[in-house]
């Protein structure tokens, strides 16, 4: 999609994928159909690989942050001498 309000500078692209991606971009000038165009040519290698992934949503990605909370005792070391 490309949108420009009254007033605005510059085009507003958003290219919005089936697996529920979006890239955005700005563009200024009057070929705004060819800045699309490059737009989708250059995400054209995530189109496919989405595709090959049946266009399902992407997973969230893995967080190795555990939440602290007060009903775990705290690890206690043991001392060798």
């Amino acid at each position: 999609m490309a949108t420009k309000r009254s007033g605005e500078f510059n085009w507003r692209l958003e290219l919005t994928h089936p697996s529920g991606r979006n890239w955005d971009a700005t563009y200024h000038g009057g070929a705004v159909l060819d800045a699309m165009s490059e737009l989708l040519a250059s995400k054209d290698v995530e189109f496919k690989q989405d595709r090959a992934r049946g266009d399902r949503p992407h997973e969230p990605a893995y967080d190795g942050n555990r939440a602290v909370d007060a009903d775990i005792p705290p690890i206690t070391t043991i001392r060798r001498f």
